[in-house]
């Protein structure tokens, strides 16, 4: 309601978070003058709205992510100590995919899963050649880029069981590799799911 035209009061985003969980992405990208409000407002939870006179208070939980090396941004004068301390309470370190490899079929697995709920699909499966190209396949995009790939393999394949011709030609290169006969488990599905479970 603060700009000339505006009908009704509309809530920020913190404001609809209030009570719950507000998720920052790419939190190093931030502005010096966003971290200063940022920070301001970890400190006090309070915040005032652009335009408004009251001074808001929430109650909210805040993830923050970053591909970027915090502590080198720190250094380097890009990103505020102060804030980096302020967000850093419970860091949780999360490898690339590539440092994951036996993530991957659970992760095919739960994605093939999401697309077969769709509504009048015919149900879509893997074969395990081309999980195995997968599996070897060096993921530079990680999570992303494997959702990506499965949704190129599933329209490629018609909806039926996706094989090694259905993946995308930047996964070509491995065929020049003798297929194996399936991934290499070193964990299986039920030990990982019972660990994911506790």
């Amino acid at each position: 309601g603060a700009f000339s035209g505006a009908i009704r009061d509309k809530k920020g985003r913190f404001e609809l978070a209030d009570g719950g969980t507000i998720f920052l992405d790419e939190v190093a990208e931030l502005s010096r003058d966003m971290q200063v409000k940022l920070l301001r407002f970890l400190q006090t939870g309070k915040f005032e709205k652009v335009g408004g006179e009251l001074t808001a208070s929430v109650n909210v939980r805040i993830i923050s992510a970053t591909n970027s090396d915090l502590k080198k941004e720190v250094k380097k004068k890009n990103f505020r100590e102060d804030l980096y301390y302020r967000l850093n309470v419970i860091p949780i370190h999360l490898p690339p995919l590539r440092d994951r490899k036996t993530d991957i079929p659970l992760l095919v697995e739960h994605y093939l899963t999401h697309v077969n709920m769709g509504a009048g699909r015919p149900e879509v499966s893997i074969s395990t050649d081309a999980l195995a190209m997968l599996m070897d396949y060096e993921w530079p995009g990680n999570v992303r880029q494997l959702q990506n790939v499965l949704q190129y393999a599933i329209v490629k394949s018609n909806g039926r069981a996706i094989s090694p011709q259905h993946l995308p030609l930047e996964l070509g290169v491995m065929e020049k590799i003798a297929l194996r006969r399936g991934p290499v488990k070193k964990l299986d599905l039920a030990s990982v799911r019972a660990a994911l479970e506790k």
